[in-house]
């Protein structure tokens, strides 16, 4: 039995092909002959039976088509070939017009720079033009496959041909030969069509329109930020080759992903045009729409309720026993719809001249109009922002050019459904560019806001593409025709493509040379085509409602009644998860899981302003927006529509947003690096690049600080979720671990790739937030009395308006005897976790010096490695006793003890002695307990977990502050982080000794989340240019067997209230002073920690007498409407 059609009243709408394109499978078997009566009649009954008596057609019943899923292997395949078009074609344009003038073409007159930049562009597209068409003849007969690989292989030759061509010629060559091998990417569009079916092509063709966004982001960025390594770069420096060929990187960077690409396809993609032994074509189905479409060519009347016709297939019109006026009116006015019947009857390979009809030409010049007009943005932007401010550009760099292009590529897909009518504001933007540069003779704050502003107009053209692609695909007759229909459509856009350059180009050097219009007759001629463009196929707005419609879902998840005030659910939806909050009369609906370590958040805390907090790191979002409220967050959450209707809640979401895998997306950034003025001011310099200074350049940035920031950081990549280098990295996923393996797999393991631990990467740093990321820095010194940071040995200076000094701290060692030989070891960053890792092998014996948190995590993430001997040191009387009091540590010290551990408590380090065999390697410990006797301990390895020390040693030498850097290193703060007594200078982090809240007490907390909140608090600071208090509660954690959590400061406790068993690993401890609760620890009673960490926060946490007398922390109501007058 094959796939049923139903029949509709009315020729279908715009909107009805939509849904035809959501809903209907294609059908691949091969049908059965059709029969005359499986044939409908105007009358809506089969031809071949008599009409029946009644004139009433009886209902039937359809069920809803399901969606197919995409192949997400071939689907990731294709996409990843489809970047070769953007990125060879777009590669250049950072540096062509410095190219084309440094061959000597323009004999030196930089306003004929146009002509040939513009004929460099357009040969591209014509040669392309030319082949394209071939190309897409070649593949509907020898397939898709062999046609794709040919020419990945061969664009990747002609893009090493291209950097290394010095003469003008070989440029063009090179440049004709890349157009001619990447002709064939109209192939990849018919391969999408043959890899989908009319359930989910508006799906998977929504993904090219991203792919292009994708390759106009790193052409232009390769191109500009790789262009002329030997000026930019110190390792291209002094050297030949780099001099000869200044853009030969970028170019062989280009021909790397192209030759990926190659074996991608080679070894991964499965050939999608299908044939029979004999070597005939498979007859294919066609789908509903087109069966839909050629009836209604076929002059079929359409009925309300006709009945489902089984493998329904279009008929030519001599098989129909109609009218005979009627055979001859179709005959007429629709032979070429005939004969593209005729073909979906035999599905071979057609003729040229076959698809030249209007229904697929429509389209096909819609793509031709689209291509003619971002074509000449494109071309347009590099000419005009290189050409100097005295002829009416801007002077940028290539380097400028090539981010600010790669930023509106990346943009593009956030922005994805904006207008055509986008690119009026475009291209009115240019003059208004060239009058504001003129005037100031500068690119200032207002020409940097108009540079932004056009590209945020640029970027939301890009909505049209995706239904370009799917109107051409549907429009042809038979999927052996989509090679052809394709490949006309590629033929069209290219060549207007391969005009488009020169026209532009070459106009608006005319316009400069004749001074026509004042210097802006380009721009108006371009917009006075654009108004002349014709209507596309549906509507914007329909496209906008079909992109949504396609990824969106509405689905009922729970009764209203269900969901109590203050409370939170996890509902299923789809395959993924929902979290349902509800505040008073208002439910929201976001993420169900931290973007930390993925916690499910409906085990967390709700409070009544709307936070939710993580229950196993403390990390905090807004439910209302999914924002992120605390550190260790390092994304938000996505936020989604939830309502009642019918006393029921509905959810409407993306379901790709509600899984695992998807759980977060970016932070919402009121400035980011494009909004950033280069000549804005000094702006905020940071010292240090850990957790304090990644957040606070987040949160700068989220509260909408767009001046300068520029971090100064010793260590030589990015800020690092330090946690995870010695037990959980941020995502399994991450470290090409299954998520089933991370607690049998990540405990065991020391990270050392700092790429899998960073919160962003340089370049996102540099490009995304606008930062000046310059690692490998070290500071001696601060100069406040002309606000400058002094760097190293060189004494360079770097002014700053505002300095955060965030420089963390450096592992103590102890003064003894042998604390440098070379296997004496610390634990505090990833190259320390390499040595260690290196060192610490099966059958080796370690000693650990220190019984606190980073010395246990260490054993922890080693026991499994069967070392010889694991031997820890520690001065009190259990591990762990100083914060969390005898019988916790007790308990901790059972659990590694059946680990194998030996303790050495309440002892003392003597020394250690160097090896026999090796004196510069350490062989024994010496240790001498309590009661006098001395121990020698073997050791292969040693680490020294005691601690760090503020990293101050540059501020000893500073001038101002001696008052506030106190003899242990630490810089005394106020409330606000800021140093006291020195005016716009704040103190984060491992360094600060702040005011604890609620007691005043100064202390200093030794913990990168403590640093994250820090940064998120002085970030907000500077930011809104107004004080913000730090009142958060201290919160962290470590790996001991099962998770230990810990929140407040409890130093100088004076009693310790236990509920549970510290031995089980499953116990609450209070730590209280003076009758009130100070901070607490647990293991496995979440949310218990974080419930208390909000009560401290808020003044409400019980007191010590409560507690002992029964009182349970989580019934304390923080969520509801009650509530509020207390959370507020």
């Amino acid at each position: 039995m094959g796939k049923s059609v139903l029949q509709s009243e009315s020729p279908p709408t715009p909107m009805d092909n939509i849904g035809a394109i959501e809903h209907t499978p294609n059908v691949t078997p091969p049908p059965a002959p059709i029969r005359q009566d499986q044939i409908l009649r105007a009358d809506g009954h089969n031809i071949g039976e008599p009409p029946s008596s009644s004139p009433d057609v009886p209902e039937q019943s359809v069920e809803a088509v399901k969606e197919t899923p995409l192949p997400k292997l071939q689907l990731f395949i294709l996409l990843y070939l489809q970047l070769a078009e953007p990125i060879t074609s777009t590669v250049i344009y950072p540096f062509v017009n410095q190219l084309v003038r440094q061959t000597g073409v323009t004999g030196g007159d930089e306003r004929k720079t146009g002509y040939f930049a513009g004929l460099v562009e357009s040969c591209f597209y014509a040669v392309e033009a030319i082949c394209v068409l071939q190309w897409g003849r070649a593949s509907d007969r020898i397939g898709r496959k062999p046609v794709l690989l040919g020419g990945l292989l061969g664009l990747t030759l002609s893009m090493i041909g291209f950097g290394l061509s010095r003469q003008y010629w070989a440029v063009i060559l090179s440049r004709c030969a890349e157009g001619a091998l990447n002709g064939n990417i109209g192939v990849t569009k018919s391969m999408m069509a043959e890899i989908t079916d009319h359930t989910n092509r508006a799906r998977g063709f929504a993904f090219m329109p991203m792919i292009w966004s994708l390759g106009s982001t790193l052409g232009p960025v390769i191109g500009g930020i790789f262009a002329a390594p030997a000026t930019r770069w110190p390792g291209f420096r002094g050297s030949t080759f780099w001099t000869t060929y200044p853009y030969f990187l970028p170019c062989i960077i280009v021909a790397c992903i192209s030759i990926s690409a190659f074996l991608f396809a080679l070894v991964g993609l499965k050939e999608t045009l299908h044939r029979v032994p004999d070597g005939k074509a498979e007859r294919n189905l066609p789908p509903l729409a087109d069966t839909e479409r050629v009836s209604r060519d076929l002059g079929i009347t359409q009925q309300p309720h006709a009945q489902i016709v089984e493998e329904a297939r279009p008929t030519p019109p001599e098989a129909i026993p109609a009218a005979a006026e009627t055979k001859e009116e179709i005959k007429t006015e629709a032979r070429a719809d005939v004969q593209a019947v005729d073909a979906y009857m035999d599905d071979k390979p057609i003729g040229l001249r076959t698809i030249l009809v209007p229904r697929v030409l429509y389209p096909i010049l819609n793509y031709g109009f689209l291509a003619l007009t971002d074509q000449s943005v494109i071309v347009l932007v590099p000419l005009m922002y290189s050409t100097s401010i005295d002829l009416g550009g801007l002077g940028f760099s290539s380097f400028t050019i090539g981010v600010i292009q790669g930023i509106g590529g990346f943009g593009s897909k956030r922005l994805y459904g904006c207008s055509f009518a986008m690119y009026f504001v475009v291209y009115a933007l240019f003059p208004l560019l060239s009058f504001v540069v003129k005037r100031e003779g500068k690119v200032g704050t207002a020409a940097w806001a108009l540079v932004v502003l056009q590209w945020v107009a640029y970027v939301g053209t890009f909505m049209t593409w995706g239904c370009v692609f799917i109107y051409i695909s549907d429009a042809a007759p038979n999927q052996k025709a989509l090679g052809i229909t394709n490949g006309l459509a590629q033929t069209t856009a290219s060549t207007v493509r391969a005009i488009a350059p020169s026209f532009a180009s070459s106009l608006f050097s005319a316009t400069l040379e004749r001074h026509l219009a004042a210097g802006m007759l380009v721009y108006w001629i371009i917009s006075h085509l654009l108004s002349r463009r014709p209507p596309p196929t549906l509507s914007p707005f329909t496209q906008l409602i079909a992109l949504r419609r396609m990824s969106q879902k509405t689905i009922t998840v729970l009764d209203a009644s269900e969901l109590k005030d203050g409370e939170m659910k996890e509902v299923p939806f789809e395959d993924g998860k929902v979290l349902l909050s509800r505040l008073g009369d208002k439910i929201h609906a976001t993420s169900a899981f931290c973007t930390h370590y993925g916690a499910p958040l409906v085990k967390g805390v709700l409070t009544a302003d709307g936070r939710v907090v993580c229950p196993w790191h403390g990390a905090c979002f807004n439910v209302c927006t999914g924002d992120i409220e605390d550190a260790p967050a390092p994304m938000a959450l996505h936020s989604f529509k939830a309502e009642i209707v019918g006393g029921k809640i509905n959810v409407t979401a993306d379901p790709a947003n509600t899984t695992s895998a998807n759980k977060s997306r970016q932070p919402r950034l009121l400035a980011t690096g494009s909004s950033v003025a280069s000549a804005q001011g000094k702006g905020v310099v940071i010292v240090g690049g850990g957790s304090g200074a990644f957040n606070c350049i987040e949160s700068l940035r989220e509260h909408g600080y767009n001046g300068p920031i520029t971090v100064l950081s010793k260590e030589r990549y990015a800020p690092i979720d330090r946690y995870a280098i010695s037990v959980y990295p941020p995502s399994p996923e991450r470290l090409g671990l299954n998520v089933v393996d991370k607690r049998t797999k990540l405990s065991k393991a020391l990270v050392t790739d700092p790429s899998k631990l960073e919160w962003r990467s340089l370049a996102d740093l540099r490009s995304k937030y606008g930062v000046d990321f310059r690692s490998g820095v070290e500071v001696s010194g601060i100069d406040i009395a002309s606000k400058e940071v002094v760097i190293g040995e060189s004494q360079e200076r770097v002014p700053y308006e505002t300095l955060v000094l965030a420089s963390g701290g450096v592992p103590r060692r102890l003064p003894i005897e042998g604390k440098d030989l070379a296997n004496v070891l610390t634990l505090r960053g990833v190259e320390d976790a390499k040595k260690i890792d290196a060192a610490v092998k099966e059958g080796k014996r370690l000693v650990v010096i220190g019984s606190s948190f980073i010395s246990m995590e260490l054993v922890v993430a080693v026991t499994s490695r069967k070392l010889a001997s694991i031997d820890v040191i520690g001065q009190e009387e259990f591990p762990f006793e100083l914060v969390l009091g005898k019988e916790v540590g007790a308990g901790l010290k059972k659990f590694h003890e059946s680990k194998g551990v030996k303790f050495h408590m309440q002892s003392k380090v003597d020394k250690i002695i160097p090896s026999e065999s090796d004196p510069s390697q350490a062989g024994a410990v010496v240790v001498t307990s309590s009661t006098g006797q001395t121990t020698t301990l073997p050791a292969d390895v040693v680490v020294m977990g005691v601690g760090v020390a503020p990293a101050t040693e540059y501020l000893k030498g500073s001038k101002g502050f001696e008052q506030v850097v106190d003899k242990g290193g630490a810089v005394h703060v106020d409330e606000y982080l800021r140093v006291k007594g020195i005016d716009n200078v704040y103190a984060i982090g491992d360094i600060a000794m702040y005011p604890q809240p609620g007691t005043g007490e100064p202390r200093r907390i030794e913990h990168w989340n403590v640093a994250g909140n820090h940064g998120r608090a002085v970030g907000k600071s500077i930011a809104e240019g107004k004080g913000q208090p730090f009142v958060k509660v201290p919160v962290f954690w470590s790996a001991q067997g099962q998770q230990l959590r810990y929140c407040g400061v409890g130093a100088g406790y004076d009693d310790v209230i236990i509920d549970g068993n510290p031995e089980e690993m499953k116990f609450l401890a209070y730590y209280a002073k003076e009758g009130k609760i100070v901070a607490m620890a647990s293991m496995q009673r979440d949310p218990a920690v974080m419930k208390g960490s909000e009560l401290l926060r808020l003044g409400l946490m019980p007191s010590a007498a409560e507690i002992k007398a029964g009182k349970d922390i989580l019934s304390v109501d923080l969520s509801s409407v009650n509530a509020r007058p207390k959370v507020a």
